[in-house]
């Protein structure tokens, strides 16, 4: 684990939440578990199951099956996002804990960002609908830059 003192402080975090959850559902922590989140950890954009595997599987002896596995896991324990964007394979992201919304291009670019008055608006839905509890919500702008064909 590499890194300045924030980030290891935040991966430090990241595991007592893993430790939690796994603890509560009768798991066990397992290095590869450990190997998984560590990586996911270091990642800052979307990735695939394969993109995972791959870089995984540069160092470490990692079955597909093992890693699903664990990506579930860390998507129960709000550790990780999981994205359906359009007709896309599903797309995964480090959870952190910020409202972030898409932009996602027709040519495959996806741009994350962050914007007050949207944050404000869904404020505003949780208290109108108090009865109701918001466990998620999901904003995606389907664009197309000026480098699509066609543009």
């Amino acid at each position: 684990m590499h890194g300045n003192k924030h980030e290891t402080i935040c991966f430090i975090w990241r595991k007592q939440i893993l430790n939690s959850y796994i603890k509560k559902q009768g798991l066990r922590s397992t290095p590869e578990r450990v190997k998984i989140l560590e990586l996911i950890h270091e990642m800052n954009s979307h990735f695939t199951i394969q993109e995972l595997f791959n870089i995984l599987n540069k160092k470490h002896k990692i079955s597909k099956a093992t890693i699903y596995n664990n990506i579930n896991i860390f998507i129960e324990c709000k550790l990780l996002v999981k994205h359906s964007f359009s007709n896309r394979e599903s797309l995964y992201e480090k959870n952190n804990f910020q409202n972030t919304y898409h932009l996602i291009c027709k040519c495959g670019k996806i741009q994350e960002f962050q914007n007050k008055k949207i944050s404000s608006i869904l404020e505003l839905v949780k208290k109108d609908f108090k009865e109701q509890q918001v466990k998620s919500y999901s904003l995606n702008f389907y664009t197309e830059c000026t480098s699509c064909p066609n543009a």
